[in-house]
């Protein structure tokens, strides 16, 4: 069974919403002092300049990459389109997932339309 695209045109609202559930799936960890915290992990540098992870909350840290949880809650109102929003992130996880099998690399994950 092929799935087929959608042909409706999403709202601005609703690709705000997309794009928050793609970067919800697909989180990354900091990578620099300077860069915003994700899951209360920030990245830190010691004394010889080697990365570690501290989590602000645990007040515990580790040099090995800590593990992010993927997903999210998506909580709008009713009747603004959430079912739309879904099945465009299924949508795009399927081009995802058929993009790495066949390419070996992942598309920028950005470019939602």
């Amino acid at each position: 069974m092929k799935a087929r695209g959608l042909k409706t045109s999403l709202y601005p609202h609703q690709l705000q919403g997309l794009r928050w559930m793609v970067e919800a799936e697909h989180r990354t960890l900091p990578q620099e002092p300077d860069d915003e915290p994700v899951m209360l992990y920030v990245a830190r540098k010691d004394a010889r300049g080697g990365r570690y992870w501290y989590h602000m909350g645990l007040r515990e840290s580790t040099r090995r990459p800590p593990p992010l949880p993927r997903g999210g809650i998506l909580s709008d109102g009713m009747g603004l389109g959430k079912t739309l929003q879904v099945c465009r992130e299924w949508q795009h996880g399927a081009h995802l997932a058929a993009h790495v099998r066949f390419a070996g690399r992942c598309p920028d994950h950005q470019r939602l339309r």
